[in-house]
């Protein structure tokens, strides 16, 4: 007689957390965004035996400021030593990002993901159908210096969307509009900034924080 299927769904397994750096393209960018990433790493004691040891990745990073400063004249001799010392950052902090993966796995999923936020890594979508991110933050081509784009997913039943911005997630600078989108001003060209969103509801509510994203700002 054949056995009957089991009416209890099998469980797949929990997919592991993948850790992706998502680092700029523009050597000045790729050295400021680093430098923060690699200051929240160190202080960050879970990940105390990445590798490489974040005192390798210091003096890589201290050759790509050097090189930046040398090609500014743009000889080809400089612009070639600023293309290797920026690739060599690259590699660091990709080896970086796999170091971490390792770890964090060990965690809980919402601490993984908290250290993320702090270390301005991300977990990767790379097979995954992209959804609509929470909070996005852009610097469209030909907008002001010092300005950018914020775009949230709409929350029900909200009556005013509260923008912050921060230098250090520290200190939060808020912006308050009306719809789940804004143009954020007076911001510091050539500073990494932080950006959060939360939405204001009826009955003197809020909605949680959305997850901080980062942004270089030109």
């Amino acid at each position: 007689m054949p056995r009957k299927k089991s009416a209890v769904p099998k469980q797949k397994p929990p997919k592991l957390l993948t850790v992706a750096a998502h680092l700029p393209v523009d050597e000045h960018e790729l050295h400021t965004h680093c430098s923060a990433s690699l200051t929240a790493i160190i202080k960050e004691t879970a990940l105390a035996t990445v590798v490489p040891a974040t005192s390798v990745v210091t003096t890589d990073l201290g050759t790509l400021a050097t090189c930046l400063e040398g090609a500014e004249g743009n000889g080809p001799i400089q612009t070639a030593q600023l293309k290797a010392a920026a690739e060599t950052v690259r590699q660091d902090f990709q080896l970086l990002a796999k170091s971490a993966q390792r770890i964090l796995r060990t965690l809980p999923l919402e601490t993984a993901l908290a250290i993320l936020v702090n270390i301005l890594m991300y977990p990767s979508n790379v097979g995954k159908r992209k959804p609509k991110a929470p909070l996005d933050v852009v610097q469209p081509l030909g907008w002001p210096s010092g300005s950018v784009h914020a775009l949230a997913l709409a929350v029900a039943g909200a009556l005013t969307y509260g923008w912050e911005s921060s230098l250090d997630q520290v200190t939060w600078t808020v912006f308050t509009t009306g719809a789940s989108e804004a143009t954020l001003t007076g911001l510091t060209p050539g500073k990494l900034y932080y950006f959060r969103v939360r939405a204001f509801l009826r009955g003197d509510t809020l909605s949680a924080y959305t997850q901080v994203v980062s942004l270089m700002v030109r």
